[in-house]
């Protein structure tokens, strides 16, 4: 008995029927003790079981490393998309690149590293990690890597199909009342109930829908059509004067940590970004009795990036308004174009940045753009 528990086997149990007093007592214990294991055991394999099945599905290669590069585990993104087999040692990885071994052993635990190289003859690029844990005394790895392209052809069709959406809403709009109008003029020509009146006032709503549709579409080209920016190295003081001057309210404060901080980037289109939010943030405080925007800017000299933030007090969005204010030609504005914030996510990203939103609704919006400082990017 005492060899089976200690196998991991709970499927035997003493047989209490011809036991009496304390061997009876110490029976019932043992088989206590049993049924304990086996149903912590069944627990513990069902709760593995759906990790395991949740790793499984994620796209993400995961591999998990003990100390002397023997591959304890993998999950099948990793099988199928490195070798197409189960590997045992890190060292096998060479077949894809005889520098991938090297540059997976040689990542410090919670570094996180871009890799771009050649794999099965084509280039890849790669974003890769490494943690550290303790595992029965013994140290273990665990290796992420993840396809940057595929999760950005993920972002990309996600994005076009936003598009889509946003442009056939404005398209249709525009052409349902120009087709009906179009047929209602024919049905009055053929059966000869002819009003001058009528004929002008749909004549001129067709032309207004038209002129409408003309102006979207000038829009969507304005979009398409972002110069490629002209960079130099620009004082921030520069900058910042220009906006102060543009924006003299009592309630917008420029807090500059450093004006004679000079920034790799073309001015006219970071101030064109800057302009956009401002007015933006001025916008969302209409209905706010005390308004209060702060324009506010940083240097992480670790990373060597630029930050700007452009904070309110305004009335604030929600979670799903959030998520879709960078998609061009979206707007919960009765006049607005829906391209101001899409073309600043452009500029900011053709400068090698990013830009993003925190808002909650009647809590405030804030942007904060980020830039890198290298005129290498």
């Amino acid at each position: 008995m005492l060899a089976s528990i200690k196998s991991r086997d709970f499927s035997l149990h003493f047989n209490e029927q011809k036991l009496r007093g304390e061997e009876l007592k110490l029976a019932q214990e043992i088989n206590d003790v049993i049924v304990e294991f086996r149903d912590t055991s069944k627990r513990l394999d069902a709760q593995y079981g759906y990790l395991e099945s949740l790793l499984n599905k994620t796209n993400t290669f995961l591999m998990v490393v003990n100390d002397h590069g023997i591959v304890e585990w993998m999950n099948e993104s990793a099988i199928k998309g490195l070798c197409g087999f189960k590997i045992t040692k890190i060292n096998e990885l060479s077949v894809l690149n005889e520098s991938l071994p090297l540059e997976l052993e040689s990542l410090s635990v919670g570094q996180q590293k871009l890799l771009a190289m050649m794999i099965k003859g084509m280039l890849v690029e790669w974003s890769v990690s490494v943690t550290r844990y303790n595992r029965y005394g013994i140290d273990m790895k665990l290796y992420s890597i993840e396809d940057v392209q595929s999760v950005l052809r993920q972002n990309e069709v996600e994005s076009q199909s936003k598009l889509v959406r946003v442009l056939t809403h404005e398209i249709m709009n525009s052409l349902s009342p120009i087709i009906s109008l179009s047929d209602t003029l024919s049905h009055s020509f053929d059966e000869g109930d002819v009003d001058k009146d009528d004929i002008q006032m749909a004549l001129q709503a067709i032309y207004r829908r038209s002129q409408g549709l003309l102006s979207f579409v000038e829009s969507f080209r304005k979009v398409s059509r972002i110069s490629p920016p002209q960079k130099s190295w620009v004082e921030l003081n520069n900058i910042i004067a220009d906006l102060q001057q543009l924006y003299q309210h009592a309630f917008i404060s420029f807090l500059i940590e450093d004006k004679h901080e000079q920034i790799y980037v073309d001015q006219s289109q970071i101030e064109q970004v800057l302009i956009n939010l401002i007015k933006n943030a001025i916008e969302a405080c209409e209905e706010v009795a005390n308004p209060h925007i702060d324009v506010k800017t940083r240097t992480d000299r670790s990373s060597n990036c630029f930050y700007i933030e452009i904070s309110d007090n305004g009335t604030g969005m929600s979670s799903k308004v959030a998520e879709q204010i960078f998609v061009p030609f979206y707007t919960t504005k009765s006049s607005g174009s829906g391209i101001g914030l899409s073309v600043c996510r452009q500029i900011i990203s053709m400068h090698g940045g990013r830009i993003s939103v925190e808002s909650k609704e009647g809590e405030g919006t804030k942007f904060i753009v980020m830039l890198p400082n290298n005129p290498d990017k």
